[in-house]
Formats: structure tokens, sequence, C-alpha cells
């Protein structure tokens, strides 16, 4: 009897390290419950708007119960994520870098709630970084316009030098020598996000003072005014993070793709199963979160070619960029 009463305890001991070693999936307990905390608002058309429709995705998905907290200023992000993390949500997305010191210090006090920033600053047990591959975005749009450009010249527009934008700078160089290697690629960081004015007074100094004539302005809400000035000059802008073609038509040929809602799918998905874990969930090509958009008319059929010739070997390895 009393070794029977051993086996047991064993067992059970067992049992309670196996539950203690693992994250559980919320899907066993009940409905999963999903929060976004942004800093701007969903109808920006852009940055925010993405990560808002990563949100619902995951709810049509995977039925999360969802929830959202947007504008919501520097001084307020710790009591946001707090609030959620009380609530019992079992997931909740930061939608930006700048979250990055706010969900850290929230998640020590939450070890059952995961939390994923995108281009986040750190991991920890129950925090992921959500990053698209920005080199491999940047090598993209490099590549592109070493096929497009005149005068040897392109441009690339950073919002401020975080390693979201100066990985996309690298990758640009990377591109463009690899598809022209004469060519010149001149950077300017524009100190801002939201600077539209400013994006198109850098645009037309790259036009006018560099030669430029294609541009990849990867700067949020400053991108706006590269295009106003690139299409004043009648100079080339490639487009991100989402299909842009139709936004100006002759100027925007062709876009570089990162889909927010499927990184948000992603992350998503290793809650329901269970997987979710301190790590950098990346979006690529190879798993379908990047991708080149609709080409304008002015692409040459050989250059098309050429681009989809390139994303194969990226995601084959022909092409490392690391």
């Amino acid at each position: 009897m009393r070794r029977v009463l051993s086996i047991i305890l064993v067992l059970v001991l067992a049992s309670g390290i196996l539950v203690a070693g693992c994250r559980r999936p919320a899907a066993d307990e009940g409905q999963l419950k999903m929060a976004l905390v942004l800093n701007g608002p969903i109808s920006d058309g852009g940055w925010n708007a993405n990560a808002y429709a990563g949100l619902k995705l995951a709810e049509e998905t995977y039925g999360f119960e969802i929830a959202y907290s947007e504008s919501v200023q520097q001084s307020d992000y710790e009591t946001a994520f707090t609030d959620y993390a009380n609530q019992g949500y079992d997931l909740i997305i930061a939608n930006g870098f700048e979250f990055t010191d706010a969900v850290m210090t929230v998640a020590e006090n939450f070890p059952e709630v995961m939390f994923g920033i995108i281009n986040g600053g750190a991991i920890a047990e129950n925090v992921a970084i959500l990053g698209f591959d920005n080199v491999e975005a940047g090598y993209l749009a490099g590549a592109f316009a070493g096929l497009m450009t005149e005068t040897g010249y392109v441009g690339f527009v950073g919002g401020q030098e975080v390693p979201s934008i100066t990985d996309a700078q690298a990758g640009m160089e990377m591109g463009l020598a690899a598809t022209n290697p004469e060519a010149e690629l001149i950077s300017v960081m524009a100190g801002s996000w939201d600077d539209v004015a400013k994006g198109k007074e850098i645009a037309l100094s790259m036009i006018t003072a560099s030669n430029v004539d294609v541009i990849f302005p990867f700067a949020s809400a400053v991108n706006t005014g590269v295009i106003q000035g690139a299409k004043e000059k009648q100079a080339y802008v490639i487009g991100e993070p989402n299909d842009q073609l139709a936004l100006a038509p002759g100027t925007i040929i062709g876009s570089v793709l990162q889909s927010t809602p499927d990184l948000i799918l992603l992350a998503a998905g290793k809650v329901v199963d269970g997987t979710f874990e301190g790590e950098v969930i990346s979006g690529n090509l190879a798993n379908g979160v990047q991708n080149m958009g609709t080409y304008g008319d002015e692409v040459p059929e050989d250059v098309r070619t050429r681009m989809s010739e390139i994303m194969e070997q990226i995601k084959s390895g022909e092409i490392s960029l690391r």
C-alpha cells in the first residue's frame, strides 16, 4: 500500500512539474481574449489601421474576444497594459517599438499574460517581438530601384534611426548593389513619423540636388510628403507597407508589402496552440507576410520577371541576406 501511495505521489509531482513548465493554450480554458494598444487612431489608413485589421483577423480566424485602446498617450502606456492584464486578456499587442519599456515593466507582474510588441526592442519569457524582416523588405526595394533608375541615384527616407529603419536601409543598399552596382543610394532620416511637409522637403531636395529618380520612403505618414514631392518633380516612389499604386498612379510604381494583419495572426496562432514564448516572430517572404504589390504601367515586363526571380531566390536561400 505504501508503495502504491509513493507511485501516486511521484505521478502527481511529475504532473505538476509539467504544468508549471509549459504555457497551456488559453483555448483549453474558454474563449481567448486579445487586446491591442495603439498610440494613434485606427482610422489613420496605415500603421494603426493595419494593426486593428490584424486584431479583427484574429477574431474572425480564431474567435478571439477583442478590445483595443487607440491614441494612448505615453504617460498612460503602463496603465493601459495593466488594465487589460487585470481583465484576464490572454494576449496583449503593443503597436510599436515605443511601447517596449512599458510592456516589459507590466509583463513582469503578469507572467501568465502574453505580450507581443510590433517592432519591439526586448523579449522576456512572456513577451515576444513581432517583427518584419526589414532587411529583406529593404533588399526588395533596393533591387527594384536599381532596375528602374535611369539617373543612377536612388533615395531612402527613414522616419527615425531605430533598428527597423536602419535594417531596411542596410537591406536597400544590398539590393541596389545586386541589381545596379554602379548606382548610389542617398539616405535621409526625417526625424519624424508624421511630418508630411518634411517628407516633401526631403524628396524635393533629393531630386533637385542629387538627381534621385526613385525613392523608397519608410517613415509612416512622412511617406505622404515624399509622394507629393516626387509627383511634383516626376520622380518615382516605391510604396509601403500596403499596395499603394492607386494612391498616385504614375508616381508610385510598386510597393513592398508588409502585412501587419498576417503578422499578428502568426502570434495569435501561437497562443491558440500553446507555443507562444519569448522570441522574435518574423514576417517574411517565406511565410507570406511580405511580398511585392501591384506594379505600375511604367514597369517593364523584364523587371517584373527579374523581381519574381529575386523573391524566389530569397525564399530558397540562394540569396542570403545575413
